[in-house]
């Protein structure tokens, strides 16, 4: 499977072994998705968006496990990359120039 963004804020599933056949597509931001990142055990996804947030969704279901906004001690501007660290920490940098580190972002 192969998992893309875009500029419509829609994470797409892709089907790789039939012709790249979309399976699903559905609204996870409310901007452009910037970044996408798998944990390293591949259970976890996350995404940055130019709605200033990241969320962390479930690597099988894609059912969304949080919302990482300024509300949660996030970013006040756009989030433009996603970066798992050792399956426990997931890194999200953006235009506000800061760099944040969320441990287990699951909740």
């Amino acid at each position: 499977m192969l998992v893309s963004g875009g500029k419509d804020g829609h994470l797409r599933l892709w089907r790789t072994d039939a012709g790249f056949e979309q399976l699903h597509a559905f609204p996870a931001h409310k901007d452009t998705i910037y970044s996408i990142a798998f944990s390293p055990d591949g259970t976890r996804c996350a995404t940055a968006s130019r709605d200033k947030s990241a969320k962390s969704w479930d690597g099988n279901s894609f059912n969304r496990l949080s919302k990482l906004d300024r509300s949660a001690g996030g970013h006040g501007y756009s989030v433009n990359v996603v970066l798992w660290l050792d399956g426990d920490y997931l890194l999200t940098g953006s235009d506000d120039k800061a760099i944040v580190a969320w441990k287990s972002p699951l909740a």
